[in-house]
């Protein structure tokens, strides 16, 4: 099993943003020691075709958030201007990303990840706690659950082990869920 997610790793012909949400659901999963080399590589790769990740990320903000987490998460240098296509003529986040659940998590989760100075990453925490608690009531129950724990504690500041068991338990809900990876981290 961990040399045919290997291989998944290794495949190049996969998109650049297939590989990252497979290298995010790896880490979620508490299953990323067995295969860290190989996301290194992966990773690397994925920063050589830059522009065409860049391109998908600013049409879509929970793309662009999941890459700018998962790269500041092993150690690359991202900048936040990645989200200023997100922003009004004023320098505030569009009120209408509001909407997005998705994206809105993704950009909260990744604000947590800001280093001293990044005002950007300020704002979108801001931003994105004020807009996810206010949709909370809106959301489909799975969403709730996930939007109510991020908002409670950043997942990068939980006990790992407890925090993959969390998410090894919604991820097996999920329809799209990857049967490899589940066997794996299980």
């Amino acid at each position: 099993m961990e040399d045919e997610v290997r291989c998944m790793l290794e495949n190049e012909d996969v998109e650049p943003l297939v590989l990252i949400e497979l290298i995010d659901d790896i880490d979620r999963l508490g299953i990323v020691y067995w295969f860290q080399e190989t996301i290194d590589r992966a990773l690397e790769r994925v920063l050589l075709q830059s522009s065409q990740v860049e391109q998908k990320m600013h049409e879509n903000l929970h793309s662009c958030a999941l890459c700018f987490r998962v790269l500041r998460r092993h150690g690359y240098h991202v900048s936040t201007d990645i989200f200023e296509s997100f922003k009004d003529s004023n320098g505030n986040f569009t009120t209408s990303l509001a909407t997005d659940i998705e994206g809105m998590l993704s950009l909260y989760e990744a604000s947590h990840l800001a280093l001293d100075g990044e005002s950007t990453l300020d704002e979108a925490r801001e931003f994105t706690s004020f807009h996810l608690k206010n949709m909370l009531l809106k959301m489909d129950m799975r969403s709730a659950m996930r939007v109510s724990r991020a908002l409670e504690l950043p997942s990068h500041h939980r006990m790992q082990r407890l925090e993959a068991r969390w998410n090894i338990e919604m991820y097996d809900k999920q329809n799209k869920a990857n049967q490899l990876l589940r066997k794996l981290a299980h």
